[in-house]
């Protein structure tokens, strides 16, 4: 490429479509086709393009910064500082320091908009999106040394086990026990929508805080889809659910807010039946993976579902 100066220029619509051929060479594992990047960025979460900027050399895109100050409802409850979702710089445009002016903007930008803690990534399980790094992969070692270059710091890391769902293979005794549990009163099955005020009930009672209130956010503004939660119910009351999983336009789905069972129906292997029906169901509707988040310590029993460890997402900020 020419060694032209190159400029910072705010994002425009029309750089949207290198923005994304850059993303796809850079992210290999983590494509997003130009229509989904679009969707997303202006419309699922409507994000401030005034915040996003582009490096340009001969009027092509060699880099990109987007920030984010809003939170998206796919997110857990708490702290939400300003992000930066994503930086990325053409693999031949590295060490130039093109990454350090993309990052200068994006923090002058935040700061602006009265951050006073910037986050590396964001804090959603929403797989297959632009927002869908959490931090910084441990896999991206040059990435993890430029962020503490310019004082950020590790603050925490999140674990991510995956499984295959076109290779998954439902073992026969999964089906033997869903039997013997229906037999005695005990039924899995996806949320009805009629069924929701009382589920929010249940898990006022059962998983107050967090749990709680996120689905109550969802369901406030309409973004509760009863069809991605799994729910087990005794006598047709609520003991336990999983989800809500979404499915990205890429196949990829995650666990969603949480997988639990009232605490006097826990270690009766209800847990594992549950799970699996929530492989079946992504499957059914299309997933082609699913994510579970924090869940290598668990690894005894995702590992029976398929799931192996993948990446770790390191969790960087700082403080101004």
């Amino acid at each position: 490429m020419s060694k032209q100066t190159y400029s910072i220029d705010q994002f425009k619509p029309e750089y949207l479509h290198s923005i994304d051929i850059l993303w796809n060479m850079v992210f290999q594992d983590y494509k997003i086709p130009e229509n989904v990047f679009q969707k997303q960025f202006f419309g699922d979460f409507a994000l401030n393009s005034e915040g996003c900027f582009v490096a340009r050399r001969n009027n092509q895109i060699i880099g990109f910064v987007m920030t984010a100050t809003k939170k998206i409802p796919f997110t857990p409850t708490g702290e939400f500082p300003g992000c930066i979702p994503v930086i990325m710089v053409h693999p031949e445009e590295r060490r130039k320091g093109i990454g350090k002016k993309l990052l200068e903007e994006a923090i002058k930008f935040l700061l602006q908009k009265g951050e006073t803690r910037i986050r590396a990534g964001y804090p959603t399980y929403l797989r297959g999106t632009i927002l869908s790094f959490l931090g910084v992969s441990s896999h991206w070692q040059e990435a993890i040394i430029f962020f503490k270059k310019y004082g950020f710091e590790v603050v925490s890391s999140i674990d991510s086990m995956t499984v295959d769902l076109a290779q998954m293979e439902i073992p026969s005794y999964i089906y033997e026990r869903e039997e013997c549990l229906k037999n005695s009163g005990i039924t899995l099955e996806c949320l009805q929508i009629l069924g929701q005020d009382k589920f929010l009930d249940f898990l006022s009672k059962v998983f107050p805080g967090s749990w709680h209130e996120q689905f109550s956010i969802l369901t406030s503004i309409g973004k509760l889809s009863a069809e991605e939660i799994m729910t087990v119910r005794k006598n047709n009351e609520f003991i336990g659910f999983a989800g809500p999983s979404h499915i990205s336009e890429s196949g990829d789905a995650c666990l969603g807010i949480g997988i639990g069972l009232q605490e006097d129906f826990r270690g009766k292997g209800i847990g594992l039946i549950l799970l699996f029906k929530v492989l079946e169901m992504v499957r059914r509707r299309g997933g082609r993976r699913i994510i579970a988040f924090g869940a290598v310590d668990k690894s005894n029993y995702y590992g029976k579902a398929g799931f192996v460890p993948t990446e770790i997402w390191m969790v960087m900020k700082k403080d101004f």
